[in-house]
């Protein structure tokens, strides 16, 4: 492979695993992560808040939640019409009166309803 960029021929031997082959292993050996199916996703709705969506989706993800984040800024209109195509079942909105107020909402798009959530951070 070094030979066809311009560089001398060297002998090699490497080894890449798949996701599907990884995936295999991990459920031979009864290793693989219980995800929750239930989409959940989480719009960037300031890019003045990005490190705190950021933290959200983490501490979601480590809850075992399956997160899906917006990584360009949105308006909310535009994130709840992205979500509902995707199938998410709630959205989480982090806006500045939430930073300001030490919590975050989620919007529950099957119920209807919406919560309020303390950061954990």
């Amino acid at each position: 492979l070094a030979g066809i960029f311009g560089s001398e021929d060297l002998p090699a031997v490497g080894c890449a695993p798949g996701d599907e082959m990884t995936r295999i292993f991990l459920k031979t050996w009864d290793l693989e992560p219980e995800v929750n199916e239930e989409l959940i996703y989480i719009p960037l709705l300031d890019e003045n808040l990005r490190t705190q969506t950021n933290k959200v989706a983490m501490q979601l993800r480590a809850d075992s939640q399956n997160v899906l984040l917006g990584f360009e800024q949105q308006k909310f209109g535009k994130a709840l019409n992205f979500a509902d195509k995707r199938g998410a079942s709630k959205v989480v909105l982090i806006g500045t009166d939430e930073v300001e107020g030490g919590f975050y909402t989620v919007k529950d798009l099957t119920e209807g309803t919406q919560e309020k959530i303390e950061f954990g951070f």
